[in-house]
């Protein structure tokens, strides 16, 4: 049965050293681009977040401080059958129509995904006019006018709630969360005093409408104070509390309202108005800090997340370019030590044996330890092992070059040594026949002696090839003494 053996191709290591580091190199620059690039696009997310916000804010600032004041005054001079001062109500729409161009421009210009509830809140804006006109005609109630306005309001803040969810990083939309759930809270205390303030201005009647209204908005703004505090700094949080005599005051009064079931307002308008006047103006000043604070708060993130994705980036370069250059380092190495071994196996191939075989067929001596030295040691332990193991093969090979011609060596003197003796034979049987041809005189034992003599003369010449053969010259001249003298000598010599 022939065995057919599939023909190996051979390739270099460095294509099998690049195969075998290629995938996890990829791997590690997958990994990296994924780091770097989740952590640069947070961190332009939030710098983007963060300048939108600050841009935003300076837009609608007035806006927001405006639009509640026009509610009230409108509020209460519906409630007064509109025979009250018309001046001050018509002082802050003209603060609210200057207000609304840049309101909407930045709104427009700093808006994210969810443009429904944006698209909203300016048809909600451009529908002021509208809610003015019914106020001015009479077409309207105070309670009506008052929900007409909250409503534009509560967009508002709607709006800033879905956009501050829907941008930025997790720890930023916590803050900016919690910062307009405390705005949106001291909106809420804004709507009590409103609706009180009405209330005593009409005689101290709390009708069941007003009621409703009043208690609605004090348990959204105990709930909105709530999520703010689970979401802000408590330093932040202080500044939409105020925890101040007027504060207490005002939600003990805000407690006993609620807990009243008469149809008159349990409290004084003095107090009312001093606690409230108190608490809001407070906050009001505090607005303005709580927004240089946020943004202050919001750069420093976002500085933090750029800083982070500068480290994160660089640290995975340097270590994708470390990577890089371990593998062309180890692959030279590599390759440097194999091509060492295999030049001191060609070396061995080519130069040293040759030339130690040579040396023996002259007859020299061979050191083994100096015509086999060997090979260089490698850092790599299987490349050590290999050339450990063809140290051991080279210097076999020497030993048994050596052995052979050693072997050679004693096979030829001991043919030298038979031969001699033979020739040495041969020497002493020719002079017996020449000293036995001279003595006889019958032709007949003279013939058959010069026969014998031919016979010995052909012994001798085969002698003296066999002598050739061994690789020496045999001696023509010397007789059977001196061919005696000299063989007893050579084995002496070889025969200690």
């Amino acid at each position: 049965m022939t065995i057919i053996r599939r023909r190996v191709q051979s390739r270099p290591i460095r294509l099998f050293l690049i195969g075998m580091l290629a995938v996890p190199l990829a791997s590690l620059l997958a990994l990296w681009g994924f780091a770097a690039s989740i952590t640069v696009s947070a961190a332009l997310t939030d710098a983007d977040y963060s300048s939108n916000t600050q841009a935003t804010n300076a837009g609608v600032y007035l806006l927001i401080s405006e639009l509640p004041q026009e509610r009230q005054e409108t509020y209460l001079w519906l409630l007064s059958g509109r025979r009250s001062p018309r001046a001050p109500l018509l002082g802050t729409r003209a603060q609210v129509d200057k207000a609304l161009p840049p309101a909407k421009a930045a709104l427009l210009a700093g808006q994210g995904s969810n443009t429904s509830v944006l698209n909203a809140l300016i048809t909600d804006l451009n529908g002021i006019a509208a809610i003015r006109g019914s106020v001015d005609s009479g077409a309207v109630t105070a309670s009506a006018a008052f929900q007409a306005y909250s409503g534009i309001i509560d967009a508002e803040f709607h709006y800033f709630l879905t956009d501050s969810d829907q941008r930025g990083s997790a720890s930023l939309v916590a803050t900016s969360v919690g910062a307009v759930d405390g705005a949106y809270a001291l909106e809420m205390a804004g709507r009590e005093a409103a609706l009180i303030n009405g209330a005593l201005s009409s005689g101290g009647q709390l009708t069941p409408a007003i009621r409703q209204l009043f208690a609605a908005s004090a348990a959204q703004r105990h709930q909105l104070l709530a999520e703010t505090q689970a979401l802000v700094t408590p330093g932040l949080y202080a500044n939409y509390v105020n925890d101040s005599p007027e504060y207490r005051q005002f939600q003990a009064m805000e407690t006993q309202i609620l807990a009243s079931s008469g149809n008159r307002v349990p409290v004084s308008a003095t107090a009312w108005n001093s606690a409230t006047g108190a608490y809001l103006a407070a906050t009001q000043k505090t607005e303005a800090a709580n927004a240089a604070t946020l943004s202050g708060l919001s750069a420093s993130q976002s500085d933090g997340q750029v800083t982070e994705a500068v480290i994160v980036g660089g640290i995975g370069l340097i270590a994708v370019v470390a990577s890089v250059f371990l593998l062309i380092w180890f692959g030279r190495k590599v390759t440097k030590d194999l091509t060492r071994l295999n030049t001191s196996v060609r070396d061995m191939a080519e130069e040293r044996l040759p030339r130690v075989v040579g040396l023996l067929r002259r007859g020299e001596d061979v050191n083994v330890l100096a015509e086999s030295p060997p090979p260089d040691m490698s850092s790599i332990s299987e490349v050590s092992t290999i050339a450990e193991s063809f140290a051991t093969v080279q210097g076999a090979a020497v030993a048994a070059a050596v052995d052979q011609a050693r072997l050679r060596k004693g096979v030829n003197q001991v043919f030298l040594n038979i031969s001699m003796r033979n020739q040495s034979l041969l020497y002493r049987q020719l002079k017996m026949l020449d000293s036995m041809e001279r003595k006889t005189s019958d032709p007949g034992a003279l013939a058959e002696l010069f026969r014998l003599d031919h016979l010995t003369t052909r012994m001798r010449r085969h002698a003296e090839g066999l002598i050739i053969l061994s690789g020496s010259t045999p001696d023509r001249g010397g007789d059977a003494v001196g061919g005696e003298i000299v063989l007893t000598a050579q084995l002496v010599f070889t025969y200690p």
